[in-house]
């Protein structure tokens, strides 16, 4: 995994350079917006997931 971090901060250094920072500042605040909305998503497939157990393991047998 460490491997892949430095492959992928390589090419987003490339990135930078034929951009500019300006296009790789705003690029980043657009993948920190995903990455928040990605881990929500996950937290609420769980939450309901959880709910969804409890509410099988209340029903009688």
């Amino acid at each position: 995994m460490r491997e892949l971090d430095k492959k992928l901060w390589a090419e987003r250094g490339k990135v930078q350079r034929m951009f500019g920072d300006a296009f790789m500042e705003h690029f980043l605040e657009v993948e920190d917006e995903w990455e928040d909305r990605r881990s929500f998503y996950f937290y609420q497939a769980g939450f309901r997931l959880g709910i969804r157990l409890m509410l099988e393991a209340l029903r009688p047998a």
